[in-house]
């Protein structure tokens, strides 16, 4: 993948493609040998796939991919992701700079499809222990989820009161 390549995915971000050629004949877009991800495109023509690659299509329906009949052996992994609108994949966010491109959900967040961020795990018991997760986890029960959301902790009551029965410092209820 080039260097430059996150820029010119963000330039592919809720773009028009109109008036363009490839191999002579009218396509609003020409790969080959590519690996791109479109988000939010509309295109006035066809989109010319050329030798391999992989092309995925997030929030753009209605594009006319064409593989190039010409070229021997043109294998092209194609997906249409139409309910995807944001530009990252569940688990990840978009991250400006310096890095222009998607990052995983840190600890105790997450990012379900069609989110535009990553979310802090909410509720008692939910939890991310793990980066780039898609929906919280639930703690079992008789845990809850400690401040950061990252892990489960025993509740105290569970333990507690039988440890201060046991101890004699309270009477168990009648």
């Amino acid at each position: 993948m080039a260097k430059n390549w996150p820029q010119i995915e963000k330039l592919l971000r809720r773009a028009n493609i109109t008036g363009n050629t490839a191999r002579g004949s009218p396509s609003s877009l020409g790969l080959r040998y590519a690996t791109v991800d479109l988000h939010e495109v509309n295109a006035d023509g066809p989109i010319l796939l050329s030798n391999n690659g992989k092309f995925t299509a997030y929030c753009s329906p209605g594009l006319d991919i064409v593989e190039d009949e010409t070229t021997a052996r043109n294998v092209w992994e194609e997906e249409f992701v139409d309910d995807e609108c944001s530009l990252c994949l569940p688990g990840s966010e978009w991250v400006d700079t310096p890095v222009y491109e998607c990052v995983e959900c840190p600890r105790g967040k997450f990012k379900a499809a069609g989110d535009e961020s990553c979310q802090t795990c909410s509720g008692n018991r939910k939890f991310a222990s793990s980066t780039g997760q898609a929906t919280c986890d639930t703690c079992k029960r008789g845990k809850t989820a400690n401040n950061a959301h990252t892990d489960c902790n025993e509740n105290e009551e569970i333990w507690l009161v039988p440890l201060l029965i046991a101890l004699g410092g309270i009477r168990p209820a009648a």
